[in-house]
């Protein structure tokens, strides 16, 4: 069996051995835990009914997680006494804050990535995964929300290699797994086998399992933001055209212009759908995120056409993009006011809410601000974070339904934040995400009653890391790369003054040009820009091969956090 982590460098040998001769050992060199839980209130960063984050500290009834300092060395021990010891073996952004357990998670969350790179060819999605199976939409989803700044090389290569598969692949199912569409089933190849057979014998899950496929449309995107090779352009436009022929005009129903299809990771036929749905019934729906998905697909390839000179190929993506998103807006709307989970396939609207698409009708730009509190206002959320969709499926099995999926919790609570910027959105999703410090690592899927993670599920899962790389990239940094023919990268931060005054990325690197980003003061209105030690007019830098130092000082304007 091939290894999935990279063979460590000399560095870290030199790190290992340096921790062996000073005798490092698991206590951190800091003031007791006992001491932590009766700090002054000041010290408290959140706080709820279920748990408290310190600084360098979560405790959690009778558990607790904390950073362990020791030198220069930053460790985490857990909730089951463990210390984890996380060296990346990459070179990556360097992250300091005032709160050692946010840049310790940092550094957690790359290593879960590290030790799920297989032979620098592709990503395991976990280690409770075998090695060689290939998924789509969680690295994909990974790459939207911050894991392009780390990965784009691997991210892309990840997804090259799933196009691959998909193409050789087509549209042989397994038994059962039949899709219900006459162009389909002019194309289908059945064999009798198991949908686990084929999983084993194909490496990935047929065509009835994957209706979402679009998703790798915004994940390479992002990804090539960072690093784009000569060619690349034309190699995205070409894959997206042909499958958007083959695979994805099928489902498109013309009488709306909207697909069929699962809702986005939503496994067929399972927990996340009625008990009376089978497979066919699951693909045959119209599902709010997977509709938002092509939407968001169509938009990238607008701006994909015009950078390679297509102004009409451009202008009919534009069209596309304008037609679903005025289709998603009539027909998903539910008569009190917000947008339904997915319209079933005799039309009726699902009584439900799904979190992940009502992320995406914020993100993607189908709903203008004013109308953001449509799609995340008055939503349900306990200590833990906010279910997957709701109101949940009678029964008591907990994956999709009873859950919370921190990947999909991070993106909702990315688009609350652009409704509303500030410590009542942030401290939560902090807060979510930071209890995975108890565990150790990143892990898949969590019960939204009780926050537990269940054993059957996968730890140092991609997309939940990925999910605490959105909070530092795309919710306290606000990073966002436009791809000019130079390029751009802006910010538009938001930092809680309970985060401390000051945090740091040093070493980002988008297109070659490295970045060392500097943040002062608390809130989410820039009141000043330094670039090179020179002001600047706004946080908006070019992506021009050099080496820049970025100074921000941010204060508070009405309506914001304080």
């Amino acid at each position: 069996m091939r290894r999935s982590v990279l063979k460590p460098s000399l560095v870290n040998y030199c790190i290992g051995l340096w921790l062996i001769l000073q005798g490092c050992s698991s206590e951190p060199a800091q003031r007791p835990l006992e001491s932590q839980t009766t700090a002054k209130e000041e010290n408290v960063v959140y706080r709820n009914e279920a748990y408290t984050l310190y600084p360098d500290s979560l405790v959690e009834g009778e558990r607790s997680a904390r950073a362990v300092i020791r030198g220069v060395w930053l460790s985490l021990k857990n909730a089951n006494g463990e210390l984890v010891r996380p060296y990346p073996r990459g070179t990556y952004p360097q992250l300091t804050s005032r709160l050692p357990m946010m840049n310790i998670l940092h550094t957690v969350a790359i290593n879960d990535f590290e030790v799920n790179n297989v032979d620098n060819d592709h990503f395991r999605v976990s280690p409770d995964f075998h090695y060689d199976m290939f998924f789509t939409r969680d690295i994909a989803f990974s790459s939207y929300l911050g894991a392009n700044f780390l990965f784009p090389e691997m991210i892309k290569r990840h997804l090259r290699r799933c196009r691959e598969l998909r193409r050789k692949v087509g549209f042989i199912t397994a038994r059962d797994h039949e899709i219900p569409i006459a162009e389909v089933r002019e194309k289908e190849v059945v064999e009798d086998m198991t949908n686990l057979e084929f999983f084993a014998k194909y490496r990935t899950h047929a065509y009835a399992r994957r209706t979402d496929d679009v998703c790798w449309v915004p994940g390479y995107w992002e990804a090539m933001k960072l690093v784009r090779e000569p060619g690349e352009l034309e190699w995205f436009t070409r894959e997206f055209e042909y499958f958007d022929e083959h695979f994805y005009e099928p489902f498109r129903d013309p009488s709306d212009g909207l697909y069929r299809g699962q809702s986005s990771f939503i496994d067929v036929a399972g927990t996340g759908y009625p008990d009376s749905f089978n497979i066919q019934h699951s693909v045959m729906i119209k599902a709010l995120s997977t509709n938002c998905l092509y939407h968001k697909a169509f938009s990238i390839m607008e701006k994909a056409y015009i950078l390679q000179g297509d102004l009409e190929k451009a202008k009919h993506m534009q069209h596309r993009a304008a037609a679903i998103k005025q289709s998603i807006r009539k027909h998903f709307r539910h008569p009190e006011g917000y947008y339904a989970y997915f319209i079933h396939e005799e039309g009726k609207l699902e009584a439900r809410r799904e979190q992940l698409g009502m992320a995406f009708m914020v993100l993607f730009g189908i709903l203008e601000p004013e109308e953001y509190h449509m799609a995340v206002g008055n939503y349900p959320q306990n200590s833990f974070g906010s279910p997957l969709f709701w109101p949940f499926y009678p029964g008591e099995k907990v994956y999709h339904n009873n859950s919370i999926w921190p990947f999909a919790n991070a993106l909702f609570d990315w688009a609350k934040l652009r409704a509303q910027p500030g410590k009542d959105v942030f401290l939560p999703a902090f807060g979510s995400l930071a209890r995975h410090a108890l565990q150790g690592n990143f892990n898949e899927v969590m019960d939204y009653e009780s926050g537990g993670r269940q054993e059957l599920h996968a730890r140092q899962y991609t997309w939940s890391a990925a999910a605490y790389m959105g909070l530092i990239y795309r919710m306290i940094l606000g990073l966002e790369v436009e791809m000019g023919e130079e390029g751009t990268l802006s910010m538009n931060p938001v930092f809680p003054a309970a985060l401390g005054d000051h945090l740091s990325l040093k070493g980002l690197v988008v297109r070659g040009t490295t970045f060392d980003i500097e943040l002062t003061g608390n809130g989410s209105h820039v009141a000043s820009v330094m670039l090179n030690e020179q002001p600047a007019d706004r946080p908006s830098f070019p992506l021009d091969g050099g080496a820049h130092q970025v100074k921000l000082v941010l204060n508070h304007q009405t309506g914001t956090d304080k």
